[in-house]
């Protein structure tokens, strides 16, 4: 997959786009009440919302696929 990405940045047939920090925060905000609603519905079936969200960082960072 990685190697797949790269020959997309590398294409002159694309334009790779990065979000400004203004962009990343809105984004952040805008996604924030359906964290929270998942995080609910964990709870209520007695999972651990916050073991499994760090659990689901810490794979995304192993991979390289985390966006910070």
């Amino acid at each position: 997959e990685y190697s797949g990405r790269q020959k997309m940045i590398d294409s002159p047939d694309h334009t790779l786009y990065e979000p400004t920090a203004e962009e990343v925060q809105l984004w952040r905000d805008a996604a924030k009440p359906l964290l929270d609603a998942w995080r609910a519905d964990v709870t209520a079936k007695g999972g651990d919302p916050d073991a499994i969200y760090s659990s689901y960082v810490e794979a995304l960072k192993r991979n390289g696929a985390l966006y910070e």
